[in-house]
């Protein structure tokens, strides 16, 4: 019965989610999207197991970046697919210099992290077609 409660509260929850992404202010979705974006932050890392100087250098590669990326996405054309293109190399470009701050060890984690997330993006993809790809 504890267990039923507990699956309830977590499809509640989630439902809440995504109740939010249509009902939630611009301002309310922008601070869950940053919410995302430190905890994805600090889950790397912690899983890269990163220094001092490495967070701050991986903190001003994705500064650098940021701008680029708004860019692309503000550039609201029909072609979706020349956007992607264009996102996949920033993003490779910017993986590029982030390989250069880490060790071995951390870019094979780096790199194991890497497919574990575009495994689940594809399943996701797989589950609903309507996701799209990114």
């Amino acid at each position: 019965m504890m267990l039923l409660a507990g699956f309830l509260a977590i499809g509640a929850s989630a439902q809440e989610s995504k109740d939010c992404s249509e009902k939630c202010s611009k301002e309310d979705r922008r601070a869950n999207a940053e919410e995302r974006r430190e905890r994805r932050r600090a889950e790397t890392i912690e899983a890269l197991q990163l220094t001092e100087t490495q967070i701050v250098q991986w903190d001003e590669i994705h500064e650098n970046y940021r701008p680029e990326r708004k860019k692309i996405k503000a550039e609201a054309n029909d072609d979706r697919e020349a956007r992607h293109e264009e996102m996949k190399a920033l993003r490779e470009q910017m993986g590029t210099e982030i390989d250069q701050i880490l060790t071995p060890d951390q870019r094979k984690t780096w790199a194991t992290m890497k497919k574990d997330k575009e495994a689940k993006r594809k399943h996701r993809r797989d589950v609903d077609p309507t996701i799209p790809r990114q």
